[in-house]
């Protein structure tokens, strides 16, 4: 039963390996820097190639993309007169990462080199565009890709502008430049990385919120359960920690309650809150992974603008922390704990941080 396994591992190792030799083969049959050039875009005009003086090592670039083509690191598109389309080119996903990987593990050209040649590429980029229409898609990258050699790192400039433009209500925006993140740090790894995924959770935020509004648009008020909770907010007169639960059967607005927590309740008295839905926690919490909680909290959706501005008016009593969850049965969960240790505190002092949870008994 074992040797025909063995035998399709055999075939399948022979082919990966026939395929490395091709690729291996290929590339070394162009200069890195011009398949750098290549690879680091999501695609090229003709036209922008030729004002940017992509490098093809004084081969005509007609040449140079024919070559390319036939050994498969490329593919080019005639432009249309009808819809002014320009010809271009790129190199195909699978054969984009393969060629980016392989650049960065080249000892003569390597990861440095190819962050180098990300920025050469976008500023080179930035300065023909005044004379000549770039597409949008290249745009977007060429701004980011032109950022990784100065002061202001791309990730930086990346985050503030997407949140800028969630804030707006900007979404479309804000996923196109994501989707430009996204394709940079595949290439470029570093801190960009990271940048995406949270601006990823600001989208995601944003469209829950206009989706939470949606429904809250006839939601009436109902002062027997907001009441209890406006007591505890009133932080002057309440615990620094507190938890408060409601209970009820399925139907009884429970859900309801916890977006008019989020969307209204929260923004409006500018209290930072982060929402957990224990309905949307794996089966394995918590016994087999506790830490999914953990994670979900992570994610949790406070905004950025909830924030006071310095770390250190968290310990005012105007600066409350409100954590929402809800469970699908009851479960008894204490009132988290959290302290101030900003440079005004000679002690670490209780930060106000309270915990709502909506259950079904």
């Amino acid at each position: 039963m074992t040797e025909p396994s063995a035998g399709r591992t055999d075939i399948r190792k022979l082919v990966q390996e026939s395929i490395d030799e091709e690729f291996a083969r290929s590339y070394s049959a162009f200069d890195p820097e011009s398949l750098a050039w290549l690879a680091l875009p999501p695609v090229w005009t003709h036209p922008l190639a030729e004002a940017c003086r992509f490098p093809t090592r004084d081969t005509p670039l007609v040449e140079f993309l024919k070559r390319a083509e036939a050994e498969g690191l490329c593919t080019q598109r005639p432009g249309n007169e009808r819809t002014r389309e320009q010809p271009s080119f790129w190199a195909p996903d699978g054969v984009r990462d393969a060629v980016l990987r392989r650049l960065r593990t080249d000892s003569n050209f390597g990861s440095g080199r190819l962050r180098a040649t990300t920025g050469r590429i976008g500023t080179e980029i930035m300065r023909v565009r005044e004379r000549l229409a770039v597409p949008d898609v290249i745009g977007r990258w060429a701004e980011l890709a032109a950022r990784t050699g100065r002061a202001e790192s791309a990730n930086e400039w990346l985050g503030t502008h997407v949140a800028n433009l969630v804030n707006e209500d900007a979404t479309g925006a804000a996923s196109a430049w994501l989707d430009t993140g996204a394709s940079l740090a595949r290439s470029i790894g570093g801190a960009l990385e990271g940048t995406v995924r949270l601006g990823e959770r600001w989208l995601e935020l944003a469209f829950r919120r206009a989706q939470d509004e949606r429904h809250l648009k006839d939601y009436k008020d109902r002062p027997e359960l907001t009441k209890p909770l406006s007591r505890l907010l009133e932080v002057e007169s309440s615990p620094s920690a507190w938890a408060l639960h409601y209970v009820g059967m399925g139907g009884v607005g429970k859900t309801m309650l916890m977006r008019d927590i989020t969307a209204r309740i929260g923004p409006e008295q500018k209290i930072p809150v982060g929402r957990v839905d224990f309905d949307h926690l794996g089966a394995d919490y918590p016994v087999r992974q506790p830490g999914q909680l953990l994670g979900h909290e992570a994610r949790a959706d406070v905004g950025a603008a909830a924030w006071p501005q310095r770390d250190d008016e968290l310990h005012r009593p105007r600066w409350p922390v409100l954590g929402v969850g809800k469970a699908g049965r009851r479960e008894e969960r204490a009132a988290p704990k959290a302290q101030c240790r900003c440079s005004e505190c000679q002690s670490s002092r209780p930060i106000h941080v309270g915990l709502v949870m909506l259950a079904t008994p």
